[in-house]
């Protein structure tokens, strides 16, 4: 089994280079989603999002979270062990020649670090992002800065990553970066 880790900030292109990796073989754990199933009614931790946010709208716990950073520290410390544990469990049901991709901004927040091979670190520049944002998920400006700067840097990225993919080109170049990086990963 090989795991990769892809991590990056908000709208640095991660799904890209993930759906990319899927036509390769991968299987894509999507954090986000996986992140987003303990919202709803039959999550263990639902009644204490409810109490805190007064509803389990992601848009509107998005605002919340990201305008009360007690409110952020308090979700991410009841959700992020969750996920781990979620991922682990996943992880136990593949096949031994599984290919994983962990798709996750805050891969070494919540610990998925831990269990990757290799580490992929998506960047961009702080313009492309907000544009990315901006186009794909219609947040205000001051909702993108609160976003990104919750966020790792890109020198941490560099720092704790194997390898780097700078996405500040076309698709196509996203693409050829990605492909001469699959035989490196082994």
């Amino acid at each position: 089994m090989f795991i990769l880790g892809l991590t990056g900030t908000i709208g640095s292109g991660k799904s890209t280079v993930a759906r990319f990796l899927v036509e390769n073989g991968f299987i894509w754990y999507e954090i986000d989603k996986i992140a987003h199933q303990f919202l709803e009614n039959s999550s263990p931790i639902y009644s204490k999002v409810i109490e805190l946010f007064g509803t389990n709208n992601r848009s509107e716990i998005r605002k919340q979270a990201f305008n009360k950073p007690e409110k952020l520290i308090f979700l991410n410390k009841i959700i992020h062990p969750l996920i781990k544990k979620k991922i682990a469990e996943n992880i136990k049901k593949e096949k031994q020649n599984a290919k994983i991709v962990l798709d996750a901004a805050l891969l070494f927040e919540i610990g998925l670090d831990a269990y990757s091979n290799k580490i992929i670190a998506i960047i961009s520049s702080e313009k492309n992002i907000k544009n990315r944002i901006k186009k794909e998920r219609g947040l205000n400006y001051s909702l993108t800065e609160k976003i990104i700067s919750s966020q790792k840097s890109s020198n941490f990225f560099k720092e704790n990553s194997d390898f780097i993919i700078e996405n500040n080109h076309s698709l196509e170049n996203l693409e050829e970066e990605i492909r001469k990086l699959l035989p490196k990963l082994y």
